[in-house]
Order: structure tokens, then sequence, then C-alpha cells
């Protein structure tokens, strides 16, 4: 145990021992004929406490305590003394306000004690929700932010009260304190949250619960605190922050981690032996291991409301990309509710993951994708069922869908381009007239001997299949591209039919296709005769004797 932990256990000794005599009339008096009655000076006392009951001050208010009279003052003292403990920041000036609230509970064990400890439950009661929920988003985030400020040194104040002893006067006495027992604490830091509830019988139900529950082994007014605060805030967790400031402050005195030891915590204090009867144990074993039970099913169930946010705000993502990617919209009012939600989420995953390292646990880690494609249930780049392995790589080949339409597509020709424009002359090969005569169907008998003429019909090949024929058996040098649109003049069933109307436009064409089998531009020799400069194409019979 360090220096520094056997000075705070020597202070708090001594702070019980002195607040536990104050609570049974065993603390020494002051002479109050001695005492400075000028109001002057007592007012001024009223406005320092006000003021600061921090390390500024500290000095001068225990020395006023003890020289001035204040017993017509003591009403106005109690507000003041907590609007001062709000001022207090540091671990000194919680210290140094412990030290003067002791030297008031001195002089004025009931009076001034019992109505502080009765101001100090009602500001620690739990947010209404229904209250919170019908504030506007800017109103409310105000007031919780003021409530947990306030609520947060104000939990450590009543923590330390509890540590030195300045609340065992009504966890102890039989009677309390002017009418404070442990029931009626309970039910002042519960007000807020039972006024807003319910008919008289269940107030009257609620009243016999919190009888039966101040009874059991080890409940305090610091555990009644505790359980209004965090025990009815399972659902929202509005005040998971306190609960990782005061984790914080007293992990060792309560023992709060597993690596704790009751032993090094307030309950190993020595008792306070009594003038009369049996020593008494400020810090109870009982009382500490119910503290740390309950922060950490706080942290339990905070845990698990992160959990539910975190399904819930996957499915809202996944929700959102299938409208993205089957209508190509999201409407504004949709990313908003996202956003917000992730919002909810990222402050209550950082408050959780605070309260874990406070209670020495490991936070919870979640996944913030939204997960695969298989999960979001539409397969981009492969079949709609349960394709195998093997075939969704075999769709991965492409870069996207545009590119696989330029490799898969094929396009018919006859169906873009006009019959003219896909005219096919083939040179006939020798002896073609045989075998034409060859390849006619005889008017004979079938092979068979049958004098039946077949019934069979020849199948016809498909789209892609004559494409393909037509293909193949194109000669580039058959080809004809009619450059003229075609008249009804012009089909008068003579054999030149189908050659083109211009002769300026062929030779074009050939010129153009000669270049292309040999990347040159084409010579006189290569140039067909009919179509050799200086000599006009079908010069005979159409312009009479070339002499």
């Amino acid at each position: 145990m360090d220096e520094s932990t056997l000075k705070r256990r020597e202070r708090l000794q001594a702070l019980q021992r002195a607040n536990l005599d104050s609570w049974r009339g065993c603390a020494p008096k002051l002479d109050s004929a001695g005492l400075d009655t000028n109001m002057k000076k007592n007012t001024g006392f009223i406005k320092k406490c006000k003021a600061s009951m921090g390390q500024d001050s500290a000095a001068q208010l225990l020395r006023e305590v003890n020289l001035l009279k204040l017993d017509k003052y003591v009403s106005e003292i109690v507000p003041a003394t907590a609007e001062g403990l709000l001022r207090c920041k540091t671990s000194g000036d919680f210290l140094a306000a412990i030290d003067v609230v002791t030297a008031l509970h001195a002089r004025f064990p009931i009076q001034f004690t019992a109505s502080l400890i009765r101001v100090l439950l009602k500001s620690l009661s739990p947010p209404v929700v229904a209250t919170l929920a019908a504030m506007s988003p800017e109103q409310r985030e105000r007031e919780e932010q003021a409530r947990l400020s306030r609520q947060k040194t104000l939990l450590r104040v009543v923590g330390e009260m509890y540590l030195s002893g300045l609340l065992w006067g009504i966890d102890s006495l039989p009677a309390g304190v002017d009418g404070l027992d442990r029931a009626a604490a309970f039910t002042l830091s519960h007000t807020a949250q039972s006024s807003s509830t319910g008919s008289s019988s269940s107030q009257g139900k609620f009243s016999a619960k919190v009888k039966d529950m101040v009874q059991q082994p080890g409940h305090c007014t610091m555990l009644g605190v505790l359980q209004n605060l965090f025990l009815s805030d399972k659902e929202h967790h509005l005040s998971i922050i306190l609960a990782t400031s005061y984790a914080r402050i007293f992990r060792v005195e309560f023992a709060l981690t597993e690596a704790e030891q009751l032993e090094d915590s307030a309950c190993a204090l020595d008792a306070i032996p009594p003038k009369e009867g049996a020593e008494e144990q400020v810090v109870g074993m009982e009382s500490c291991k119910r503290i740390k039970a309950i922060l950490h099913d706080y942290l339990d169930s905070a845990v698990t409301h992160l959990e539910t946010m975190n399904r819930t705000l996957t499915q809202m993502r996944r929700s959102a990309d299938e409208k993205l990617f089957s209508k190509g919209i999201v409407h504004a009012d949709t990313k908003e509710r996202i956003e917000k939600h992730a919002k909810s989420f990222g402050r209550l995953s950082e408050s959780v993951t605070m309260l874990c390292e406070a209670l020495g646990r490991t936070p919870p880690h979640f996944d913030d994708s939204v997960g695969d494609e298989s999960q979001l249930g539409i397969v981009f780049d492969g079949p709609g069922d349960a394709a195998s392995a093997s075939a969704s790589r075999q769709y991965k080949q492409w870069e996207d869908e545009e590119e696989r339409s330029l490799y898969e597509s094929i396009l018919d020709l006859q169906a873009h381009l006009p019959p003219s424009m896909l005219t096919i002359r083939r040179k006939k090969p020798k002896g073609s007239a045989d075998g034409d005569r060859d390849q006619q169907p005889s008017a004979g008998p079938d092979a068979d001997g049958s004098d039946q003429p077949s019934t069979e019909v020849p199948e016809s090949p498909t789209g892609a299949e004559a494409n393909a024929a037509i293909i193949d058996d194109i000669n580039e040098d058959d080809i004809s591209v009619d450059l003229q649109p075609e008249t009804g003049d012009l089909d008068d069933g003579d054999d030149d039919a189908g050659e083109p109307n211009s002769a300026l436009g062929l030779l074009e064409y050939q010129k153009y296709m000669i270049q292309r089998r040999y990347g040159t531009e084409p010579t006189d020799e290569q140039l067909p005769a009919s179509e050799k400069p200086g000599r006009p194409a079908n010069s005979e019979g159409r312009g009479g004797n070339a002499e």
C-alpha cells in the first residue's frame, strides 16, 4: 500500500470517528456565550459558503465556523452550502468541502446535516424520460448536459460524505434523523420518477417495496442513490457518464474491479469504538459488494443496448443500400435517420468503453461494416440463386456489364443494315454448271425405290447460325456496296440488277479494299481492267464505237 493511500485511510478514519461522535451527541460543544452574533459577519459567512467551498476558502470558513454563532442562520446556510459544493472541481476542493461540512455537522448534526442530505438527494433524482421526450432536440441536449454536470459533482460529494460517516446517522440510527431514515432517503432520490407514474395504489405498492428493500443486509443511503440512478436507467442509459465518473473516483474504496481486493477497500477500515455499545463499521463489506454489483449490472445492460443499436444500424444501412441499388436513390429522411442513429451509437459506444476501463473489463468490439453482398441479398456479378464458387469466378472475368455486353452481344447486321448494303456476289468456279445440275434434286424415285416424294422439311438455321454461315461465305472481292439509294426502276429482273448504280462509288470501295489488303495505294495492275484510269467503265455497248 503506497503512502498516499495510507494518508487517505488515516484521514477517513479520523473523519469517521468525529462524525459518528457528532451523530451520537458525544462531540464537544462550543460555548455559545463567546460566539460572535454580528449579523454582518454571519451573513458574510453565508455568502462565502455560497461562493465556494473549495481549497481557496476552506481555511477561512473553518475558522469562522468556530467563531460565529450561526444558530439563526442554519436554514440559509444549507442551500448556500449545497450551491457552494457544486463549484468544487478538483479532488482538493472536494476534500476541503468535506472538512467544512464536518465542522458544521459537529455544531448542528440534526438541523444542518439532515437538511443538507435532503437537498442533495432531491438533486440526484433520475430524469423523467417522458419530460425529455416532449422537449426539442436542442433543449433536451442542454437539459441533459446541465443535469449530468450537476449530478456528477453531487454524486462525488455524497460518496465522500458516505465514506466520512456523514450519512451514518440516517443509515444506522433506528429512527433516523429528523424523520429522515433509509426509506425516506430512497424515496427522496426517487421522487421525480415516482411522482410521474400512476395512481395512489401504485404509490402504495412502491412504498411497501421500498420498506422491504431497505431492510436487506448492506442497504445504505449511498446504495439507494445508485439504484435510483442506474437500475431505473437500463433502457436508455442516460446516466452512464455518472457511472463512469463514480467508478473512476471510488474504484479502490469500494473494490469495484476484480483486481481490487476488499481488504484494501474502505470496508477494511477499523471499526469506530463507541463510548457505549458495540463497534460500528461505517462502510460494510456487504455494501461494497452490492455497490459493485449495481455498477457491473448497469454495464451489462449498456453492452446489450449497444449490441441492439449496432444490429439496428446495420439493418438500416443495408436497407438503404438495397434501395439505392434497386431504385437508384435514398431519401433524405432515411439518410438523416441513419446519421442520427449512428451518432447516438457512437456516443454510447464511447461511454461504454470508458465504463469498461473504469471497472477493469474488456470493452466490446463491433464491426462497423455493413456486410458482404450475400448479406445484402443482392448478387451483383453472378446468378441470382446460390451458385458455386467456380460460376462466381467465371462472372468476375468482366470489369462491368458494359464490357461483358461488348464481347458477348453479337450484332445482327440484317436487322440494322438495308439489304442493298449486304449484296453478295460470288464467283462461280469452273464446272459449276455440272455441279449445279448434280446438286439439283432428282425428279425420279428415291434411292429406296419409293415413288412417293419426300415430306421431310429441311431444318432452317437460327439467326446466329445464319449470320455465321453468311460471314464464312463472304469473299472480300465479291462484296459490292451500293452507295446510291435503290429505286424501283432498277429492279428490272436483269442479271445486272444487283450491280451498283455508281461506278465511281464502286471504284472507291475497291481501292479501299485493296489498300486494306496490301497496306498501300492500289496500282494500275491491281485495279480491274475496266476500272483503270483513262478508260471509262463499260465502254463497250454504252458509248458506241471507241474509235
